[in-house]
């Protein structure tokens, strides 16, 4: 049945019912497909300098930035070449159709001495949470006591944060006397802090959480729905660049507001744009696994689960703890009543959005193929609710099969090499006409399809897929590599995993606060 198709490219519709495929055409054309009336209500934290450079960048987002006009394009055959692939950025207003105020309604000041002594900790995961503290402390404080409570919180790290505070940091090279990890043995060396505990103490309880300040904010913060954006000094500083004269390492000024502010639109509870042809009474759900940092009995790993309806709304689950990672497979796998937990979870979501109706069929996703007991238990829920369900593998092929055209150029995005009825390669990345260049530096590599469990047509689940593709409201890009469902698996198990799962930190919490395992937007992990 070897044979090369080329799919549709799926659309997307936006305001006043149009629709088109280019995330940035449909925002500039007709603005977002649906939002909130009023203007966009955030707030601040960050250090002085962070603060002054936060304002500057507020200035300037209903201002129109040029599209990108680089060298790099001077160096072709024709000038033309690839410049569809950078677009103008019309204003925050033009783009979004809903008032930006340059004035942050609550502001947190981080002072610099407080931030510099805890940068100065020689221990990773004590130095991490340290910082982490410092922002989610006030961050909880002033969501408690706010009567108005903000949209969103800006969160503005310096470069020296985000190098000391990531997993893999090298300790400062001045640092506190006593905060290296052997300090921590002994017992009679206290460092001066807030609580005046040991500096052992805070050492033992800091190795509960993984040392990643982005995942560990995140986490800490979810139990009081704060949504958060982080933003680096660097990129606010790359905004506000020259046009043509793009800071290195970093995309030009246009298109990094693009990305921000299409996310800022969505973790506001607004919807810039949804499939202009989806399948009516069909979701989505990714299956997530992350293996424990360490082990808690014979618990070794954490489940969750990614669902997106048909318009694009997303809801993370976070299932329990268990004994899911095998080292003779090593792979992870639910046994049968956690597979019927999870499922009866994202159905019971589903129903909530709908009338307290299911959904007809459940397409589940994950990176290898499902257990006969994890299956098992899908099929459990589903005959609970009389449904459908579909278990497909997509796994990435980095090597291996390449499609080449009889030209110079990349293969089309949407091509795809039927292998049989349940099996496929699909290139989700390629040549994109609207774009007349592949945005991509290396041959394109395609996904590797399978329909593992229960009956779907090949054709059907590609389209979805190239569907679910265009659904990453973080960015706005033409399209993504990797479908929506599984396109921050990592990262979200990254933060599902980052804190224990008894949050010792108590003492942050307030009366509004959300059990652990209830189902969150998706946006409070982006």
């Amino acid at each position: 049945m070897r044979k090369v198709i080329h799919l549709d490219e799926p659309q997307l519709r936006f305001g006043h019912n149009q629709t088109t495929a280019h995330p940035k055409d449909g925002l500039t054309l007709f603005g977002p497909y649906a939002q909130k009336p009023g203007s966009v209500r955030f707030g601040v934290i960050g250090t002085a300098k962070g603060l002054a450079l936060f304002d500057r960048w507020c200035a300037e987002i209903n201002r129109s930035l040029p599209a990108y006009e680089g060298s790099i394009f001077t160096r072709r055959k024709t000038a033309d070449f690839g410049k569809l692939a950078h677009q103008f950025f019309p204003g925050f207003e033009p783009a979004f159709g809903i008032t930006w105020s340059p004035k942050a309604e609550c502001r947190c000041l981080v002072p610099d001495e407080a931030l510099d002594e805890a940068l100065q900790v020689h221990e990773l995961h004590t130095r991490i949470a340290r910082v982490v503290k410092l922002y989610s402390k006030r961050l909880i404080k002033q969501n408690v006591e706010s009567e108005d409570r903000p949209d969103i919180w800006f969160v503005v790290v310096s470069k020296n944060l985000e190098s000391l505070c990531r997993p893999l940091s090298e300790s400062p090279k001045e640092y506190l006397p006593g905060t290296r990890q052997e300090d921590a043995q002994q017992r009679g060396l206290f460092f001066d802090q807030q609580n005046s505990d040991a500096f052992a103490e805070e050492y033992h309880e800091a190795l509960l959480f993984k040392p990643d300040f982005h995942n560990q904010l995140k986490a800490r913060l979810l139990k009081n729905q704060i949504i958060t954006q982080i933003l680096q000094e660097e990129t606010l500083d790359a905004c506000l660049r020259p046009t043509n004269d793009p800071a290195r390492d970093k995309e030009d000024p246009a298109t990094i507001t693009w990305n921000l502010m299409t996310a800022i639109f969505y973790k506001t509870r607004r919807r810039p744009w949804i499939l202009a042809d989806a399948r009516p009474g069909v979701c989505y759900m990714g299956v997530v696994f992350k293996r424990l940092a360490q082990t808690q009995g014979n618990k070794n790993a954490c489940c969750g689960a990614q669902m997106f309806l048909e318009d694009g709304n997303g809801m993370v689950f976070k299932g329990a703890l268990g004994p899911w990672y095998s080292d003779d497979l090593r792979e992870c796998h639910l046994d049968r009543e956690e597979a019927r937990k999870l499922l009866t979870k994202a159905i019971k979501s589903y129903a909530d959005e709908h009338d307290n109706q299911p959904p007809m069929e459940v397409f589940i996703h994950g990176s290898v193929r499902f257990s006969e007991k994890e299956w098992a238990g899908f099929e459990d829920a589903a005959k609970e609710a009389g449904i459908k369900v579909i278990g497909v593998r997509i796994r990435r092929v980095s090597g291996g099969l390449k499609l080449f055209t009889r030209s110079t150029g990349a293969i089309m995005r949407c091509a795809a090499l039927l292998v049989s009825d349940r099996k496929a390669f699909l290139f989700t990345s390629g040549f994109v006409p609207r774009l007349n260049t592949y945005p991509g530096w290396n041959v394109p590599n395609p996904l590797d399809i399978e329909i593992c469990n229960g009956e779907a047509e090949i054709g059907t689940v590609l389209q979805d897929i190239l569907r679910l593709s265009k659904l990453n409201y973080n960015s706005c890009k033409f399209a993504d590599g990797y479908p929506i469902t599984l396109k921050f698996a990592g990262n979200i198990g990254d933060i599902l995993t980052t804190l224990p799962s008894e949050d010792a930190d108590k003492s942050e919490r307030d009366d509004g606060d959300v059990d652990e395992y209830t189902p969150l937007p998706f946006w409070h992990y982006i």
